[in-house]
């Protein structure tokens, strides 16, 4: 195997793939990339088995070829050649040589003997799939990064630990909450998504989905299984398997009676809240009181001090206080661009919080002690 390859489209390609691969994995293998160069491209994979993105990058093929290559070596040669390099990459006795101007690098390749296929690297699952459909990078990352905020990091409730992709009510949702609080966002649904099975996508996968969202302004096409979910950009595919198990009835937490309506700036929210927040710690609560067009915040240590701050807002009913848990609050506030409207029943029923520009967006916060 032989290629040449500009540095900067490399580069790109081994920061996208590095994000799913594990460097720490029982299985050596995990922490390679494999290569395979034809035609006038050369494909990249990474994975942890559990999630697997391919990317497909233009370079001069002299001979065509597959091998793995250390990873986090890789990536770290590459990132530190002058920008404008011509990366030359060459297989020779059982070594991957790397050479861009004066600069050379010997890595030692992992002895693949006795393993099935040419490198013995895993590859991802073609499907079938039951359900298609295509939709704006742009809209898919707003969606996702409306709800990635309440992915539980609980291992005891695995299926918790991702984001619920389901189409209901003539919308694509995506859902997510770690039983504190809860994110929902409901979109317009593209054609084909009416077919999706309800699907849990794991956390590492929307993490890496909304970086590509971020970076790639295109139609992505979805496909879905009851076992596997695939995002294909137009020289990027990310296959990632889905969590098992029934996502809890968010529908029933929803509150429907909250009468109790405040409205508030988000920016200004956000502000007060990292003012008085200073002498909170992460599992103390921050104090709201709402009464008349005011609202006080307030924190309060017994080794720092007290905090307290306020703020216009609008609300008429009457008065309410009640406590939040600071880091969820100030979570949520930075994903309201705008006016956010925070719905009441009382001081220890939870809190719905809409962000009035888009009507898509809920979220649903449970209230702490104060």
């Amino acid at each position: 195997m032989k290629f040449t390859v500009d540095r900067a489209i490399l580069g790109r390609a081994l920061d996208h793939i590095q994000g799913v691969i594990e460097q720490r994995h029982s299985q050596n293998i995990l922490s390679y990339i494999r290569l395979k160069a034809k035609g006038d491209m050369v494909e990249l994979t990474g994975t942890d088995k559990e999630v697997f993105m391919q990317e497909q990058i233009a370079a001069e093929i002299s001979d065509i070829g597959e091998t793995i290559v250390p990873a986090r070596l890789a990536h770290e040669i590459v990132r530190k050649l002058p920008d404008g390099a011509i990366v030359e990459v060459s297989v020779d006795d059982n070594m991957l040589k790397m050479q861009a101007g004066k600069s050379k690098f010997n890595l030692n390749l992992l002895d693949m003997g006795g393993m099935d296929g040419e490198s013995g690297f895993p590859s991802p699952e073609q499907g079938p799939f039951s359900a298609e459909f295509t939709i704006e990078s742009e809209k898919l990352g707003k969606a996702i990064k409306a709800v990635k905020l309440a992915i539980s990091n609980d291992t005891m409730r695995h299926y918790l630990n991702g984001v619920y992709l389901h189409h209901a009510h003539d919308s694509l949702c995506f859902v997510a909450t770690d039983g504190h609080r809860l994110a929902y966002f409901a979109g317009e649904s593209p054609i084909g998504a009416e077919k999706i099975p309800g699907v849990i996508i794991p956390k590492k996968a929307v993490l890496e989905i909304v970086k590509l969202c971020d970076e790639k302004t295109q139609n992505i096409v979805v496909k879905v299984s009851d076992k596997l979910i695939r995002f294909e950009f137009e020289h990027i595919t990310l296959t990632s398997k889905l969590i098992g198990g029934e996502f809890p009835d968010y529908q029933r937490v929803i509150p429907q009676d909250n009468d109790k309506k405040m409205k508030v700036e988000s920016g200004k929210l956000r502000k007060a809240v990292e003012r008085v927040n200073i002498f909170a710690d992460e599992s103390s609560a921050i104090r709201l009181k709402a009464d008349g067009n005011l609202l006080e915040l307030s924190t309060r240590s017994q080794e720092s001090g007290e905090a307290v701050d306020e703020i216009e807002v609008e609300y008429e009913a009457e008065a309410l206080e009640i406590g939040y848990n600071a880091k969820y609050l100030l979570d949520i506030a930075d994903n309201i661009t705008g006016n956010a409207e925070f719905a009441w029943l009382n001081n220890s029923a939870a809190t719905i919080i809409r962000d009035i520009d888009k009507e898509q967006v809920l979220y649903v916060l449970m209230p702490m002690r104060v």
